[in-house]
C-alpha cells in the first residue's frame, strides 16, 4: 500500500531534517569558518540555492508525477537507469552512516561519555528497524505532532538566551576575509 504525504507531512519532514542539522553542527562549523561573515555567507548560499531550485523547478515541469529514476530511463534507457538507482542507494546509504555517527559521536560526548559509540549507534539503529516494521504511516503521523513542539522549544530557547546577544558581534559583515566568506566554501568542495 503506497501512502502519499499531504503537504502537511511533506514539510513536517522537512523541518525535522533541518531542525536536527541546525540544532546540532551546522552553525557551529560556518560559524567556525567564515566568522561574522556568517549572515552574509548564509544569504550568499541562500541566493545560489534558491537559483538551483528554480532552475530544477523549470527543468522538471515537464516530467509531473515522476521522479529522477523515471526521468533518467527515459533519457538514457536502463542502463542510465541501473546507474542512477546505484548512485542514490550509494548516496543514502552514505548519508544515513554519517548522519547517524555524527548525531551518535555528538550525543556520547553531551550526555553519555561514559557509554560505548556502537551502543549508541545501535539504539538508533533499533529505532529506526522497528518504526519501519510499523510503517511509514506511524512515522509521519509522530513527527506531525512533535514539528510544533520542536518549533515551540526552539524559539523558546532563542528568546531565552536572546540577552546574551551583542550587536558588536555582527561586524565586520564578511567575516575574517572575502577568501573565506566566499570562496573557501565552496572550493572545498569542487
Amino acid at each position: 500500500m503506497k501512502s502519499k504525504l499531504s503537504k502537511f507531512e511533506a514539510i513536517s519532514i522537512t523541518c525535522i531534517i533541518m531542525i536536527t542539522q541546525i540544532i546540532l553542527n551546522i552553525p557551529e562549523y560556518i560559524t567556525d569558518l567564515t566568522g561574522t561573515g556568517t549572515i552574509t555567507n548564509l544569504i550568499y548560499i541562500s541566493i545560489i540555492g534558491f537559483v538551483f531550485c528554480y532552475i530544477i523547478s523549470n527543468l522538471l515541469k515537464h516530467f509531473s508525477n515522476s521522479d529522477i529514476i523515471d526521468i533518467s530511463e527515459f533519457i538514457g534507457g536502463k542502463f542510465l537507469k541501473f546507474i542512477v538507482s546505484i548512485i542514490f542507494i550509494l548516496f543514502l546509504g552514505l548519508s544515513t552512516i554519517i548522519a547517524i555517527s555524527n548525531f551518535s559521536y555528538l550525543i556520547k560526548s553531551i550526555y553519555f561519555s561514559n557509554s560505548e559509540t556502537l551502543l549508541i549507534i545501535g539504539f538508533f539503529i533499533l529505532a529506526i528497524v522497528v518504526s519501519n516494521f510499523r510503517g511509514f504511516y506511524s512515522i509521519k503521523k509522530v513527527i506531525c505532532v512533535f514539528i510544533p513542539i520542536l518549533i515551540i522549544s526552539i524559539l523558546l530557547l532563542f528568546l531565552g538566551t536572546i540577552e546574551n546577544f551583542e550587536i558588536n558581534n555582527f561586524s565586520p559583515i564578511f567575516g575574517y576575509d572575502y577568501s573565506t566568506t566566499f570562496k573557501t566554501r565552496f572550493t572545498k568542495y569542487i
